[in-house]
């Protein structure tokens, strides 16, 4: 009886530990792993409890068979409370976690940053590579991690 109460307990504890707000993602996946120049996607997030520090990070998982050579992108961050911030990435596929033919990439964008407003914060991802069509990249994610 006593071992059934710890393991119940045990298991609360956890579900309560794990909430949703301790992480936040949102993805787009590109069709036949193509991504067009002038498709930029918007990854929007609900924000709300202002004040929550977040690390955000971009993640990419890349076919390695059609990786991309000289890809470059620009995420542009627009926060509830009107601010704007953009930052340009040059992704450095030797630091990725390889699994087969698959890669994913994780790339720190922010570190300990907290929203001063409620609201929608949206993340638009430019893809700058000087081809038309960018061949390789699966999907695209941004991830908000409350920070430790």
């Amino acid at each position: 009886m006593k071992n059934t109460y710890c393991a119940y307990l045990l298991f609360i504890l956890m579900l309560v530990s794990c909430t949703s707000s301790d992480r936040l993602i949102s993805t787009h996946v590109f069709s036949d792993g193509e991504w067009s120049r002038f498709t930029n996607p918007v990854l929007d997030f609900q924000i709300k409890n202002p004040g929550i520090y977040y690390d955000m990070f971009l993640e990419l998982d890349v076919d390695l068979s059609q990786k991309p050579d000289n890809l470059k992108m620009t995420v542009i961050m627009n926060s509830p409370g009107g601010e704007i911030r953009s930052r340009d990435i040059v992704p450095d596929f030797n630091t990725a976690i390889v699994d087969g033919e698959n890669a994913r990439l994780r790339i720190v964008l922010r570190r300990e940053y907290a929203f001063s407003e409620k609201g929608v914060c949206s993340f638009e991802i430019e893809n700058r590579d000087s081809k038309t069509i960018t061949t390789g990249v699966k999907s695209i994610s941004i991830v908000l991690e409350k920070s430790q």
